[in-house]
Formats: structure tokens, C-alpha cells, sequence
């Protein structure tokens, strides 16, 4: 609902469902997925590469950029 009320104003809203990299108290978690995977998907998602993006949400162990 968010993405769809900005959207007008030329905010883009997405979703990127990470799996995490630490756990709450800041500590590695070897359970959860590492920086290298989960970084390539946050910067396309601030990139210009996702401009028609709105909505969306990337789910950062599955995407396989564009």
C-alpha cells in the first residue's frame, strides 16, 4: 500500500527480503546469508537498473540480477 501511494510522487517502494546477515544482538550467523549475496541485490534496487520497479519484492537468495 505503500509503494502504491507514493508511486505518484515518483518514490519507488520494493521489498528485499534479505535472510539477514547478523542476528539481533549484531552477531554473525552462519545460518543466515552472507553480505555477498544479499549486496548485489540492495544495490540494484538503489540503482537506476530498477526505475520501473515498484511493489516488488526481491528475495535476495533467489535473484539473479537482471
Amino acid at each position: 500500500s505503500i509503494a502504491k501511494e507514493l508511486k505518484p510522487y515518483g518514490v519507488r517502494v520494493n521489498l528485499l527480503q534479505p535472510g539477514g546477515a547478523v542476528n539481533m544482538r549484531g552477531e554473525s550467523d552462519p545460518s543466515l546469508l552472507p553480505y555477498d549475496i544479499i549486496v548485489p541485490a540492495a544495490v540494484f534496487l538503489a540503482s537506476d537498473g530498477s526505475q520501473d520497479m515498484c511493489g516488488e519484492m526481491i528475495v535476495a537468495k533467489e535473484w539473479k540480477g537482471r
